[in-house]
């Protein structure tokens, strides 16, 4: 009887009173960044000229640049081996910048792309209005992972720990059986030999991962490298936020694009790996995806550990000038030229020489199973989560980009274009590789097509700028500002061939043509080390870090009296504190 009681209540005819109808929820502020203009004095700068204010809906806020660090520092990017001695070096290329909280506390941790690299870790303190100061740095202990490898870019994962990047992976095809080298010179490998004990010990496949990091609550770094997600020149891998879906960018000449699904959410350590197939369709580049096999951690390691040599993973033979190859062998042209590739027997050291090959040599086996080779310095990787949309920068359009009449493999047909351009990729769900065999992620890319391009100028203008100064050029890192619609771009260009200064933008993706200067650096710099931290304990950051200035210039590209190795150290540093936009 109680039921039915509640049943005919539910049913009666007699009406509640009308209630009001509530007021819709107000948008969340939106954040507008003032920029400014190139400054008159761009050419003689020993400071980077920064933005410093913004607006969030109606306040008006003051974000300066503070700078943490120059290197140099309080021992800030010095250089040390896998014994813990002072090499007597200190790294400029000061690059990557994650902000973590451990302990309740803030943390810093710091990129120095250079060989041997460096990644260090130092205490914040943050003030009741935001703004940070350091305490003591100090290096991370990497020896058990065989040290650092030219640490690039990265991204705070959405677990909260650091994902860092080893670039230009060494060349293992120019190691002989004994450990010498094919060359007598290999510059980077005879630089970082100064890290090992013993040089003869080192092995080419234990370099070009991803790197993670997690502080814990005593402040102990707890550093690994990410085996299963495939060796290659990693500019920086960035998880989507479903926390299985990794995108990542391969830097160099003839390089590619890679996917990695993760089997479980949160954990890098055991998935499947994808690499890109592009076709030009016009002005879109249409994406598929070549599965290059699973992998765990543990089988990886293994295979490390027993120092394989190349010759293990392939037989290799030289390709006819018309890039045909003898029976059984595949051609593939790629950022170490252009080859002949079979899978070798398997053997003692190699009992599976198609997984070995799929993550020691990534590249490669990736061109081998059809996957495209032809991108040029693919850099920063980003995600708007509000329209599913992955960007991704291309420094610059050209080389194996273009058009190649009569080559084997022509995915991309694109118009010159050395200023450089960021492409964006729709997303979907339900896509199948290459094979017919569903992906397990809702996040897959199948077109990209530029949403920002630099624009060549007909002759070098009297600043010194090769592209237009009103747009981008040679775009490197990038980070998304979710809910606010602001892409941030960070250049990594020079004098006379892209702009005379680098610069900072922050781009209206709904509206590209509305951007803003947030930083111009010093000559011969490279804004580097971006990432937006959208709260770290009640607060949010923009990272921003400007890499060697007076460095890397041309030869031809005067420098003013009084510049000296002080104005050559790298500033690391943040935008804001802004208030907390987490959403």
């Amino acid at each position: 009887m109680p039921v039915i009681a509640l049943a005919l209540a539910a049913c009666g005819s007699h009406q509640p009173p009308d209630q009001p109808i509530p007021e819709p929820a107000a948008a969340p502020p939106t954040l507008e960044l003032t920029g400014i203009e190139v400054p008159t004095d761009g050419a003689t700068l020993r400071a980077p000229v920064c933005a410093t204010h913004a607006r969030l809906g109606e306040t008006e806020l003051e974000v300066a640049y503070h700078t943490l660090f120059r290197t140099g520092d309080a021992g800030f990017g010095e250089m040390y081996s896998e014994s813990g001695a002072d090499l007597g070096e200190t790294c400029s290329d000061q690059d990557f910048d994650s902000l973590l909280v451990a302990g309740g506390k803030p943390w810093l941790v710091s990129h120095f792309e250079c060989v041997p690299g460096a990644i260090w870790v130092t205490p914040l303190q943050q003030g009741a209005d935001g703004t940070l100061t350091h305490g003591e740095p100090h290096p991370v202990d990497w020896s058990a992972w065989g040290g650092v490898w030219f640490p690039c870019s990265g991204q705070v994962s959405p677990w909260g720990t650091h994902l860092g990047s080893e670039e230009y992976e060494p060349d293992a095809r120019q190691w002989k059986a004994d450990g010498t080298l094919v060359k007598d010179l290999y510059g980077a490998w005879k630089d970082f030999s100064r890290y090992l004990t013993d040089p003869a010990t080192g092995s080419p496949y234990r370099y070009g991962w991803p790197l993670e990091l997690a502080i814990d609550d005593a402040g102990t770094p707890v550093p690994a490298k990410r085996y299963a997600m495939g060796r290659f020149s990693h500019e920086l891998s960035y998880v989507l936020p479903d926390r299985k879906t990794v995108y990542q960018s391969d830097d160099g000449t003839a390089v590619g694009l890679f996917m990695f699904v993760a089997d479980e959410p949160g954990a890098l350590d055991a998935g499947t790996l994808y690499g890109a197939r592009f076709t030009t369709e016009g002005e879109r580049v249409a994406t598929a995806w070549v599965d290059l096999g699973h992998a765990t951690q543990a089988e990886v390691a293994a295979l490390i550990e027993r120092k394989p040599l190349f010759s293990e993973l392939f037989e290799v033979a030289e390709p006819a000038g018309d890039g045909t190859c003898a029976e059984g062998f595949t051609f593939v042209n790629h950022g170490y030229g252009r080859e002949c590739l079979k899978l070798a027997a398997p053997s003692e050291r190699v009992p599976d020489p198609a997984l070995a090959a799929s993550r020691l040599e990534t590249r490669r086996y990736a061109a081998m199973m059809g996957a495209t080779t032809e991108l040029e310095k693919t850099e920063g990787l980003t995600f708007d989560p509000d329209t599913g949309t992955v960007f991704l920068s291309v420094t610059s359009v050209r080389s194996r980009m273009l058009a190649e009449p009569g080559a084997p493999h022509d995915g991309l047909q694109l118009a010159e274009n050395r200023c450089g351009a960021v492409w964006g990729g729709t997303t979907a769900s339900g896509v199948l590789d290459t094979s017919g065999a569903p992906i397990a992620s809702d996040h897959v890319v199948t077109s990209m097509s530029a949403l920002l391009a630099g624009s060549m100028l007909p002759e070098i203008d009297a600043d010194g700028n090769a592209c237009a100064p009103t747009e981008i050029a040679n775009p490197d890192n990038l980070t998304f500002l979710p809910g606010h619609h602001l892409l941030m771009v960070a250049e990594d260009t020079k004098w006379h061939k892209g702009h005379a200064n680098a610069v900072l933008w922050a781009v209206d993706v709904r509206d590209p043509s509305r951007k803003q200067r947030m930083l111009v650096a010093p000559p011969g710099g490279e804004v580097t080390g971006i990432h937006w931290i959208p709260d770290l304990l009640g607060h949010a950051y923009l990272t921003t870090v400007v890499q060697h200035p007076w460095s890397e210039m041309p030869k031809d590209q005067p420098v003013p009296d009084g510049i000296t190795d002080d104005d050559r150290r790298a500033f690391t540093g943040y935008f804001g504190p802004f208030p907390s936009l987490a959403r």
